[in-house]
């Protein structure tokens, strides 16, 4: 448990969840966009999903595109981030 907990402390982790669930599955170029460094993009996403918070998909384009979509349990994470930052 500890670590998501660190996970969600380091910069653009929260970032990265709530882009997710606004849309339905972004390319990493997207999300590296938001964040601003593709060294902490790249690094968030892998520690997100190995946490099963973030699921990977190789799409079948030309170019091999990545597509990051949040799972069951990066949903349930970002209603419990949505119901904090409420408070």
């Amino acid at each position: 448990m500890s670590r998501i907990f660190k996970t969600l402390a380091r910069a653009g982790t929260i970032e990265i969840i709530k882009t997710l669930e606004k849309k339905e599955g972004m390319r990493y170029s997207d999300i590296q966009e938001i964040i601003g460094s593709p060294s902490t993009a790249s690094r968030r996403l892998n520690e997100l999903e190995e946490l099963g918070i973030v699921k990977r998909e190789a799409l079948p384009d030309k170019y091999r595109p990545v597509k990051y979509t949040l799972t069951k349990k990066g949903q349930g994470l970002f209603r419990l981030i949505k119901e904090i930052d409420r408070l």
